[in-house]
């Protein structure tokens, strides 16, 4: 049977496209379980933890007691242990022609030792909006963490909250004009609080049953909350303005081709930090290309031209490939999800402005009723970019997870996890930057609390 993206053409195709990036079409094939039965005395449903709803009209939710146990936990030396009280819910909403979908992360981690307590949150939401041949998404992601978004859908290690494509619930919703990969390992920062926020909106017009246009817009923001005093030591806040669009042909059954084009601008808040950063912008030219090799494999490609402009005293522009690979594939019991992306970005509030190649690969299954393992890693290399009278960075980041889980009576199960965090830098004066340099490693175990799917309007 072929793929519900594609069996019905170019405009199911388009709509599934749409829904999947505004966080409601994670629609993950089903593994298959076999035998291993919990205890006789089990009478509610068997559970893993925590999965986000694949169909219309569901609501499912978790709440989690972690203990962790922290080395080097950013900068601090030694050990150090935290107990953590999280809690995950996804909703979709009735509508299977304009759905509404919600994911929140949230949760309070309490200090045990010489870390830090802090809270965390994340909220993703996105409204599909169907009329006729017009398809349009608005999305909002928010979130307010301690660090850099690591791993899970609260974006911190430890929490058992690891999903099939290892990709941030803080994320989803988030419309990109050009990398059809999804977003990778951004540069670490020191223990900071922030704040970041992206507003987003697409729409997509089919004019036949295999061609259509699409546009999209986003508009983002990130704070830091905590001040050391130290200007040049605190985090770099900035905005960005993103829009773009292109066109997109189905060709054959199995083949998708397109062109598209994105203008992203950055600006920092240079009043707070006084630092001698510049606003700069790009301009990315790329031709796409999706295929599906197979009902369980399928892949993406963009390449193309982007052009950086940096506005420091005088205009300088810079010409660079950008590049975007993904790949997935749903294997019998494991489904595995590679990336590849070679682009600009903000600089992750580390740097004004930065190219980075980024890799990611994540895997997850079921291998038995009671049993389910998910795992992650990804390296980035990031370059800032060329600025006059300014001295260059370089930062190689890497970060590496596992979780097993086990089914437990009464819709609860046991996880333990592992994530592993590593920055190296060079450049002349990266002390004083709010960059993190060294490895931090964080074990986690706890017990979770995640009923079966709540399921309404007729369904």
């Amino acid at each position: 049977m072929r793929s519900i993206c594609h069996r019905d053409g170019f405009k199911m195709f388009t709509k599934c496209r749409l829904i999947v990036l505004a966080g409601v079409g994670l629609v993950i094939s089903a593994l298959p379980v076999h035998g291993q039965a919990l205890p006789a005395a089990e009478a509610s449903p068997i559970s893993t933890g925590f999965v986000l709803p694949t169909t219309s009209g569901t609501l499912s939710y978790s709440l989690t007691a972690s203990e962790n146990l922290n080395w080097g936990f950013y900068s601090n030396s030694g050990r150090s242990a935290g107990t953590s009280m999280s809690g995950n819910l996804g909703f979709i909403s009735t509508s299977k022609r304009s759905p509404f979908s919600a994911v929140l992360a949230a949760g309070h981690s309490f200090s045990n030792s010489n870390q830090p307590s802090y809270d965390f949150v994340g909220l993703g939401l996105s409204q599909v909006i169907s009329m006729r041949r017009w398809n349009f998404v608005l999305a909002d992601n928010a979130s307010y963490l301690p660090q850099t978004p690591a791993n899970g859908y609260a974006g911190i290690p430890g929490l058992g909250d690891l999903n099939v494509l290892g990709s941030s619930g803080i994320s989803l919703g988030l419309i990109p004009t050009s990398v059809i990969a999804p977003p990778t390992q951004g540069i670490l920062t020191r223990y900071e609080s922030r704040v970041d926020n992206t507003a987003s909106g697409t729409v997509q017009r089919d004019f036949t049953g295999k061609t259509g246009i699409h546009g999209s817009a986003s508009y983002s923001i990130a704070r830091y909350t905590d001040q050391t005093g130290n200007p040049l030591n605190d985090g770099l806040d900035s905005d960005g303005i993103s829009g773009g669009g292109g066109i997109n042909h189905m060709y054959s059954q199995r083949n998708i081709v397109g062109a598209n084009f994105t203008y992203s601008s950055y600006s920092f808040l240079q009043g707070k930090t006084n630092l001698p950063v510049s606003d700069f912008n790009s301009q990315t030219a790329s031709v796409n290309y999706l295929h599906e090799f197979s009902r369980r494999l399928q892949g993406s490609l963009a390449v193309g031209p982007q052009w950086t402009t940096i506005d420091l005293g005088n205009r300088s522009t810079s010409l660079s490939a950008f590049a975007s690979l993904s790949l997935s594939y749903a294997a019998e019991r494991v489904r595995h999800s590679l990336s590849f992306v070679r682009s600009t970005n903000s600089g992750y509030g580390v740097i004004g402005g930065a190219l980075s190649n980024s890799v990611g690969y994540s895997a997850s299954g079921q291998f038995s009723r009671v049993w389910a393992v998910s795992g992650a890693a990804s390296y980035s290399r990031s370059t800032s970019l060329p600025t006059p009278f300014l001295p260059g960075y370089v930062f190689n980041t890497s970060a590496v997870t596992g979780q097993i889980s086990r089914a437990l009576p009464h819709s609860l199960s046991a996880f333990a996890s592992y994530s592993l965090q590593s920055q190296t830098d060079g450049g002349a004066l990266l002390s004083i930057l709010n960059a993190f340099s060294g490895h931090y490693q964080t074990l986690g175990l706890g017990i979770t609390y995640s009923p079966r799917p709540k399921h309404f309007g007729g369904h």
